[in-house]
């Protein structure tokens, strides 16, 4: 449930250019239309392999997707993944700004967490219908939680300058992307916990079974 949380928290400051609107210069040239359409076809590629989920665990789904589903358990993972990698190719129909090519850097980044928020969503769906975990997922979130962690600081201090207005909206996308990756850090502490509390527990009830086999041998 914590992790689910994160994951919707990251993907709505994924949303906003909180690296873009700090890392790019000039300001003035950055291709909005881009990079946002750039991210909605992140949303598109998240909404197939969330309804490709779905299908395969027997929930209602888009109907041309399910029947994609029914076609190769992977057939939907490829597909989501080829429009994954087409919105970051989406990303160079941009004409080049900053140097080295600043924006087009740092808005991968932006889609990369777009695409991890999002997996991470369906990921928690696939395991409350029966799937695996996989503990990589909340890891990953260690990354964009510190980096936004370490922007807002940059962002704060920019607040100032010209380009105050950019910096807000960096500065807002970094506290939302900083408290959802934040979040599932804490996700794997409480996990990292609760998983030695009921370590000790079998290994105490281990214990009592070898005293109580031995106290009936001796009887």
């Amino acid at each position: 449930l914590l992790l689910r949380k994160a994951s919707r928290i990251l993907l709505i400051g994924a949303l906003f250019p909180y690296f873009v609107a700090l890392k790019t210069t000039p300001v003035a040239e950055i291709p909005w239309g881009v990079l946002m359409g750039a991210k909605a076809v992140a949303l598109l590629a998240a909404y197939v392999l969330h309804q490709g989920t779905r299908a395969s665990h027997g929930e209602s789904a888009n109907g041309a997707i399910a029947k994609l589903a029914s076609a190769h358990k992977l057939a939907v993972p490829i597909v989501a993944g080829i429009i994954a990698l087409a919105s970051i190719g989406v990303l160079w129909m941009a004409p080049d700004v900053g140097s080295p090519d600043t924006f087009r850097l740092t808005a991968v980044g932006e889609i990369l967490t777009v695409i991890l928020a999002a997996a991470t969503f369906t990921h928690i769906f696939s395991y409350e219908h029966g799937g695996k975990f996989n503990p990589i997922y909340p890891l990953m979130f260690l990354g964009p939680g510190l980096a936004g962690l370490l922007s807002v600081f940059g962002a704060a201090a920019m607040l100032t300058g010209e380009n105050a207005g950019m910096a807000a909206i960096g500065l807002v996308g970094n506290l939302i992307v900083a408290a959802g990756g934040t979040m599932a850090i804490y996700t794997m502490y409480v996990a990292m916990k609760q998983a030695k509390i009921e370590g000790d527990l079998k290994k105490a009830a281990a214990r009592e079974a070898r005293k109580a086999q031995r106290a009936a041998r001796r009887k």
